[in-house]
């Protein structure tokens, strides 16, 4: 499909966002609660489209395919960037890990980044609340949900509150990413946190870059 074929720009009507605003296509693995988080943090100049799962297609795969298929349905300016948002989950365990490299590396071919959470996109939501020692481990997403509940009282991921995820706590849960970090590695390069961890400060400080309010939060190099 040619460029001047495809769909315009996918910006909400109901928002009055500007013509130049930039897009952040961010597909991922689950089915609710990305799309809920990153509607909280609305801005003219900014837009999230979050491609969530539907109908159980949630592999690495799949993620990356409907990447695939939202740029070739609609105009991407330069400045605008597209993610794939995973967990670590069983993927990187065996016969399934061959599965994800190989999604990984045609995303990175296509110059889409990655922003990997192990075990969950869930750790991602704990980190607006409170500090992982590094090194701690989670069987899975189910005991994230309950440190999550253990911190903050509460916690169902079909229905996120917005008041537990303001703004202010943005950055204290980048930095505490940061921190579960190896000290010396390269968090860009590397595909997955090994431990316990989330990348999706990565996918944050690229927002703020590019304008999102994340008082705090620094600017990527």
């Amino acid at each position: 499909m040619s460029l001047t074929s495809r769909k315009s720009r996918p910006l909400p009507r109901n928002v009055p966002l500007l013509r130049d605003a930039r897009l952040f296509i961010v597909a991922t693995e689950d089915t609710v609660a990305p799309k809920q988080y990153f509607s909280f943090y609305p801005h003219p100049r900014v837009h999230v489209e979050v491609l969530e799962t539907h109908d159980g297609l949630s592999s690495p795969a799949h993620v990356v395919q409907r990447l695939v298929a939202f740029a070739n349905s609609y105009q991407i300016g330069e400045d605008d960037q597209l993610w794939a948002l995973l967990d670590t989950d069983h993927w990187i365990k065996g016969n399934h890990k061959g599965g994800l490299m190989t999604a990984l590396n045609e995303a990175r071919g296509r110059g889409y980044r990655i922003a990997i959470s192990n075990p969950c996109f869930d750790l991602w939501l704990l980190l607006h609340h409170a500090a992982v020692p590094p090194g701690q481990a989670f069987a899975g997403a189910d005991e994230v949900a309950d440190a999550i509940r253990a911190a903050c009282g509460e916690f169902n991921k079909t229905n996120l509150k917005p008041h537990l995820y303001p703004v202010e706590s943005v950055a204290a849960a980048v930095q505490r990413a940061r921190d579960l970090e190896p000290a010396g590695g390269d968090p860009v390069t590397g595909f997955w946190p090994e431990s316990t961890g989330s990348r999706v400060f990565l996918l944050i400080e690229q927002l703020r870059a590019a304008g999102l309010g994340f008082s705090g939060v620094p600017l990527p190099p």
